[in-house]
């Protein structure tokens, strides 16, 4: 081959492979199996320079820099459309004020989909978008567009174990997670490690944390696993790291609200927390965190209406509510039962119409 057909060798060894394991494939599978690349050659350097960045803010802001450059060479490349909402989808998670960012991070997914309606990682973000904004219904109907194209794909098992930990179906998140795990430990997997936070099992979240090692998020998450077991100095070194690397975001409030707990300033800590909540932010699971915060400083006031406000947004795992311990000196309060209760119905809603055979 040419050099300026170098992109086809990636055909031919999908060819040579298909060819020599003695597989039958169909058209469509075929199909899927071949290389997706932009017409342009730029193009695609720009967005492997993307690709390469790291998801903290900086590294979002300079691939959506690139995947701008990359898309007005060849704006017809779906990869591109989706890596330019996913860095954006970051933005709305982990960096503040980044509620601007949502309705465009839907619009570039759904702009990657257009292009290639059978390209599955589209389909997978934004459903996990949805499930944070509380629209698990299109979120469980993407699951099963995906699921029609392919059923043993790892990005279907992980959407199905995060659509349930939102919900409260613990034992079908784990086993859907372990899923994805075992295909293939890709980093987007990172946030199944909050399940077994919710389970109080804190070894096993930090394996899932770990796939992104690296990022702020693997540190912050990490952080506050060994402070929930008591390894302070640990979580403490681990802490630190997110203000080196993140240091404006999201990400460095809860961090400096976890090492200004761990150096017992409460009111500190309480402070960045209230920064935290100050962003309005629109995913009930992290309103959860900010509840798990209150809660850790002893503020059964904030912690309940924070509570309220996870599970009007969509968060109603109430098995973990049940079980976390950080709650037990409030759960008799009048109004957390209340919180408690709309959540637990919530929960039950779910459970009957897609799980009937648990009721």
């Amino acid at each position: 081959e040419k050099y300026e057909n170098s992109f086809r060798f990636q055909d031919i060894i999908s060819e040579k492979i298909i060819n020599g394991l003695e597989i039958q494939f169909s058209p469509d599978e075929k199909a899927l199996a071949s290389a997706d690349i932009p017409s342009n050659s730029l193009a695609y350097e720009y967005y492997l320079r993307a690709v390469a960045y790291n998801t903290n803010e900086e590294g979002n802001q300079l691939a959506i820099q690139m995947l701008d450059k990359s898309l007005a060479l060849d704006s017809s490349y779906a990869p591109a459309w989706y890596e330019k909402a996913f860095r954006t989808h970051r933005m709305v998670s982990y960096s503040l004020g980044g509620q601007q960012f949502l309705n465009k991070a839907i619009q570039y997914y759904k702009k990657a989909l257009k292009i290639k309606p059978d390209y599955i990682r589209p389909f997978v973000s934004l459903a996990v978008l949805y499930t944070e904004i509380d629209r698990k219904e299109e979120a469980l109907e993407i699951s099963r567009k995906v699921l029609a194209i392919n059923p043993n794909n790892p990005d279907v098992h992980f959407l199905l174990s995060y659509i349930y930990r939102y919900v409260g179906m613990m034992e079908e998140a784990v086993k859907e997670a372990e899923t994805a795990f075992k295909i293939n430990p890709d980093p987007g997997y990172r946030s199944a490690g909050h399940l077994f936070l919710y389970t109080g099992e804190y070894e096993k979240a930090l394996p899932y944390y770990a796939l992104d090692k690296g990022s702020p998020f693997y540190y912050l998450n990490s952080g506050y696993i060994y402070l929930r077991m008591g390894e302070n100095a640990k979580a403490l070194q681990f802490l630190n790291k997110v203000l080196e690397l993140d240091p404006n975001t999201t990400n460095s409030y809860f961090a400096q609200n976890q090492e200004a707990y761990l150096e017992g300033d409460i009111d500190k800590a309480a402070k960045y927390t209230q920064m935290i909540e100050n962003e309005n932010l629109t995913d009930g699971e992290m309103w959860y965190g900010i509840t798990l915060d209150y809660a850790l400083y002893n503020k059964p006031k904030k912690a309940i209406a924070t509570l309220r406000k996870a599970v009007e947004l969509g968060f109603y795992n109430y098995p973990a509510m049940l079980k976390e311990k950080l709650f037990d000196p409030f759960r008799n309060n009048p109004e957390f039962q209340k919180v408690l209760a709309k959540a637990k119905e919530k929960h039950e809603a779910f459970k009957k119409k897609y799980f009937p055979e648990k009721q």
